[in-house]
């Protein structure tokens, strides 16, 4: 299962990260100062009794905005 921030509403991008790392891999509590922009991916691969996963998360870089 692969899930890309990018392709959920900008309102519900945080909150859905939350909630899938919360169920997919352990009880978790997340925080960010880039809420509002939240931006990242997860990759789940599922090996038997074995997951594997892979979190990334980005944000813009401002000062490369402002130029």
């Amino acid at each position: 299962m692969t899930l890309r921030s990018e392709d959920l509403p900008r309102g519900d991008r945080f909150a859905r990260w939350c909630e899938l790392v919360d169920r997919a891999l352990a009880p978790t509590r997340v925080t960010s100062a880039y809420a509002d922009d939240f931006r990242a991916s997860a990759l789940f691969l599922d090996l038997g009794a074995t997951r594997v996963s892979s979190l990334s998360t980005r944000r813009r870089a401002r000062a490369a905005l402002r130029r």
